[in-house]
C-alpha cells in the first residue's frame, strides 16, 4: 500500500508486511525513502476519509514488535520518538491531514488489548548439501 503523506518525515511509503486485512490493510508495517520505519494502525474510516496511527520507529524497535517481543499497543504508547502520527488520508484531492500527537495522547479505545502482540515466524532455510 502505498499513500502520500506531507510531512517532514512522512512521504509515499512502501509497505514492507501486512498483518491484518479486511478490505483494506489494517495492521502494517512501511518504511519510506530514507528508510525510516512505521508500524501503521487503521482507525475508522468516515464518507471524508481514513483514519489511521503511524509510529516511527527504529530497526531493532520494529523487530522487536515484529517478532513479540513488544505487544502492538506499546507500540504506540511507549514510543521511542514519543509521538505518533495521527493520518488523515481524504477521499476527496486534497492533501493528507497529518498530525503529531503524543503518545500518551492516543485515544486508547483506539488500540487492541495490552498483550496482543505479532509473532511472526521468521523462516529457516535449509542447509544445503553437497
Amino acid at each position: 500500500m502505498s499513500f502520500l503523506l506531507e510531512s517532514r518525515s512522512l512521504e509515499e511509503l512502501e509497505t514492507i508486511e501486512e498483518y491484518a486485512y479486511f478490505n483494506r490493510p489494517l495492521l502494517f508495517s512501511c518504511r519510506n525513502s530514507a528508510g525510516q520505519i512505521f508500524f501503521a494502525l487503521w482507525i475508522k474510516e468516515t464518507e471524508d476519509f481514513e483514519l489511521y496511527l503511524c509510529v516511527p520507529m527504529s530497526q531493532q524497535r520494529f523487530e522487536e514488535v515484529d517478532t513479540g517481543a513488544i505487544d502492538i499497543r506499546d507500540a504506540f504508547l511507549k514510543s521511542e520518538s514519543g509521538f505518533v502520527y495521527e493520518v488523515k488520508i481524504l477521499r476527496e484531492n486534497s492533501p493528507d491531514d497529518i498530525s503529531t500527537i503524543p503518545s500518551e495522547k492516543i485515544n486508547a479505545r483506539w488500540l487492541p488489548p495490552a498483550g496482543e502482540s505479532l509473532k511472526i515466524e521468521q523462516e529457516t532455510l535449509p542447509v544445503l548439501v553437497e
